[in-house]
């Protein structure tokens, strides 16, 4: 019996497999560590490299840990992740990112915890959930008004509720979304003062040029015209005693680029240059008529930001 002899292609398949899976491992202590570009392009830090387990619960831990840090730096991580997002992107025409969705012309939305079902109205609040924001909502504006102090809830519309025409088909609503039915619920609630943005900002979509929009066409939140339409509104909502200075007028802003890397979800896409906007925000000409007296906690976390009128004149602001 004669034993068959092995090709040549079957070795240099072999060969180039475990070459192909050695690799990585291989260059991970070759190549200068990722940790820098991950940063900056997935705005995280990487995973650190876990201590030594010492107890039955950090040797429960150490493996999955181990997994973590080791897939932030194997060798060539970046450059698989970017030839497999570029294929997600450009030939499978998806969204590489789970949290990102395309639209039409170019456009990216947010779908962060799935906050596009319950835009479109695929899930909505149930009675139960529906009553619960009532309460509390209810419940800080009696707690706040027993302090003295004024509250308004401002409502602001996701973004594909202002540009629905460049939302994919497949998105579209089905239902009320979970905004408008808490709308609904607190017009029927007496003394909660509501400031629903969307008619502003439907309005000053109007004004809008191709390097100008109301919401980031790359990002989730609204630009300095949206931010300056919600000012206005938010002002115009207030009890007269609050007028203590007129609002600024369009004219007495100036118009100042944003550097870095501003409301841009196409980080999450690690392609270069596949997507590219202009961002900008407004500054009162003449300086701020408040400064900010606290800012992040101290341990880091984000704090409630604190404003006060330089010359006393007015309320203070804890937004």
């Amino acid at each position: 019996m004669t034993t068959p002899r092995t090709s040549w292609v079957e070795v240099a398949t072999i060969v180039a497999f475990l070459a192909a899976i050695s690799a990585p491992l291989l260059l991970a202590g070759v190549l200068p560590s990722p940790a820098e570009e991950i940063f900056a392009r997935e705005r995280r830090v990487p995973a650190p490299l876990p201590d030594a387990p010492v107890d039955l619960e950090s040797w429960e831990r150490f493996p999955r840990e181990t997994t973590s840090w080791y897939a932030d730096r194997f060798g060539l991580r970046m450059e698989l992740t970017r030839a497999f997002h570029a294929m997600q992107l450009h030939v499978l025409g998806g969204s590489p990112a789970d949290n990102v969705v395309l639209g039409k012309d170019g456009w990216l939305f947010g779908d962060d915890f799935q906050s596009g079902a319950s835009t479109r109205g695929a899930d909505p609040f149930t009675p139960d959930e529906l009553d619960a924001w009532v309460a509390s909502i209810r419940d800080k504006r009696d707690w706040l008004a027993a302090q003295g102090i004024e509250y308004a809830l401002v409502v602001v519309p996701a973004k594909e509720t202002v540009y629905p025409e460049h939302v994919d088909d497949a998105l579209a609503p089905v239902g009320p979304s979970r905004r408008e039915q808490l709308l609904a619920a607190l017009a029927e609630t007496p003394r909660v003062r509501t400031v629903d943005v969307l008619p502003g900002l439907l309005a000053e979509k109007r004004r809008d040029r191709p390097e100008s929009h109301v919401y980031f066409p790359l990002g989730l939140h609204w630009s300095g015209r949206g931010a300056y339409v919600g000012y206005r509104m938010i002002l115009d909502a207030l009890p007269a005693r609050f007028h203590v200075r007129r609002p600024f007028r369009r004219d007495e802003l100036d118009r100042v680029p944003l550097t870095g890397p501003g409301d841009d979800y196409s980080h999450n896409f690690l392609t270069a240059n596949s997507y590219r906007q202009s961002e900008f925000r407004w500054r009162p000409a003449e300086g701020q008529r408040a400064a900010r007296t606290l800012g992040a906690r101290a341990d880091g976390s984000c704090g409630f930001p604190e404003w006060a009128s330089p010359d006393g004149r007015g309320p203070r602001a804890l937004i």
